[in-house]
């Protein structure tokens, strides 16, 4: 791999600085945004549907709790004037067969009041009274990511409904009183329940917290506001929020698609009397102008960035020029001193310390260096001179040895060999070893010989 110029090792590394620093606090930024801007608000979302499902909860109690009070000659018209309701009927308990609210049947079968949400159908409303069918008439109105939808109107209704039977002394069921509000186009009942959540005019603009009743999986109550600014009922909700609440009876806790915008929702089931999902509870609030502050702020960032990315350009390029100049003097130094120019000498009055103290140590090693060769030099030529009186000695000793050890081995070799009389077992082993011994000693006066001429 081809080595890279130090100038370009420092512009990379402190544009690397750069970039991690962009990237830590890119994502340390993400996190601000998510966890404590956009995670809190989600989280006040999921309080805020708590408030709204006890203010929903609070007008069954309030209903059950006067019809609880009624006593068994009360004024029809004047109770349901009193309370806001749409429609109010007493049924004799011989004829409770003959009626379709399975409240006022619970009652009956339970003997005391009884309120929850109930599906009107088509053919109730129209038996109740065209007027009130015609007020809880729902257009079906499709918007991007709505489920699909086979309906163009939504005929049947919500109702918030209470039912309460009166005991003869017997205590046995002679009569029910039932009666409730229609939510199909009921904006007094959606504001009151936004204004308690959110404290302000649900008719401020699209920016103010929302609150939404479905039927099953069509607006039939909200103040959540489309395209021309008018209240979104009978749009759809979308298909993912659907099959989480409607279809699986659980909540919806996140963002979602909201009419034309992206909200921070919390979506969570109605149910009859029976348990079994008729609706779906909604509030939420535009995720805009949230995502606009992390917008905001990672344009800020991405700024800072691109000033410190130039600052440290500049600053590689200035801090380069200051270092790789004595730099590559004293590489220079080095090449000339790699080839025995023991006399250069470095400039030491650079801008960095750090610089001239290299310098200042090249000077000393080279100075040094050039002792050392000196010296050298002397030494050599007092080795080369012991070295020769060394092998002059080992010539003489040589020499002189090769005399005495020919006449040595020759007699060892006689008397061995039985020249000079016969020997025993012992002498002869005895003369072996000296015979080898001299040998040994001969070779080695004639290495040394050869050594020293």
């Amino acid at each position: 791999m081809k080595a890279a110029s130090l100038r370009t090792k420092i512009l990379i590394s402190l544009l690397s600085i750069v970039f991690f620093l962009g990237i830590s606090l890119g994502l340390f930024g993400y996190y601000i945004v998510k966890k404590y801007i956009v995670g809190k608000a989600q989280e006040q979302i999921v309080y805020d549907l708590q408030t709204v499902r006890k203010t929903y909860q609070r007008q069954h109690e309030n209903m059950k709790d006067i019809f609880s009070l009624l006593e068994p000659d009360f004024d029809l018209n004047f109770i349901k004037d009193k309370m806001g309701l749409d429609y109010i009927f007493v049924v004799n308990a011989e004829d409770l067969s003959s009626i379709n609210s399975e409240l006022a049947k619970e009652s009956f079968h339970r003997k005391s009041a009884v309120s929850s949400s109930r599906i009107i159908s088509e053919q109730e409303l129209k038996e109740i009274g065209e007027e009130l069918y015609s007020r809880a008439l729902v257009s079906v109105k499709y918007t991007p990511k709505s489920r699909p939808d086979i309906q163009d109107f939504l005929k049947s209704a919500m109702s918030l409904e209470a039912a309460r039977p009166f005991l003869d002394q017997r205590n046995e069921v002679t009569k029910i009183v039932y009666g409730g509000k229609i939510i199909n186009n009921n904006l007094a009942l959606i504001d009151e329940i936004s204004d308690t959540v959110f404290k302000t005019d649900p008719h401020q603009s699209k920016g103010s917290g929302t609150v939404t009743i479905f039927l099953d999986g069509v607006r039939i109550a909200t103040n959540v506001l489309d395209n021309k600014h008018q209240r979104a009922i009978g749009t759809v909700v979308s298909e993912v929020v659907y099959n989480a609440v409607v279809e699986n009876s659980g909540e919806w806790l996140d963002r979602a698609f909201v009419v034309t915008d992206w909200y921070l929702t919390a979506y969570e089931p109605i149910v009859n009397l029976k348990g079994e999902v008729i609706g779906i509870l909604y509030v939420g609030i535009p995720e805009k102008p949230f995502y606009d502050i992390g917008r905001n702020f990672f344009l800020i960032l991405v700024l800072i960035l691109a000033a410190a990315s130039l600052t440290g350009i500049l600053l590689s390029c200035l801090l380069s020029l200051a270092i790789t100049k004595p730099v590559r003097e004293v590489l220079r130094g080095t090449e000339r001193l790699s080839y025995g120019d023991t006399d250069t000498v470095l400039k030491t009055d650079t801008s960095i310390k750090e610089l001239n103290d290299l310098a200042a140590s090249f000077n000393i090693m080279a100075g040094k260096l050039k002792v050392r060769e000196e010296s050298l030099e002397v030494s050599n030529e007092k080795l080369a001179s012991l070295n020769k009186s060394y092998l002059d000695l080992i010539g003489f000793v040589a020499h002189e040895l090769k005399g005495i050890l020919a006449s040595a081995i020759l007699n060892v070799y006689s008397v061995k060999d039985g020249f000079l009389g016969l020997t025993n077992f012992k002498q002869r082993k005895a003369l072996d070893s000296v015979a080898k011994n001299l040998d040994y000693l001969s070779q080695t006066v004639k290495t040394f010989s050869i050594l020293a001429g």
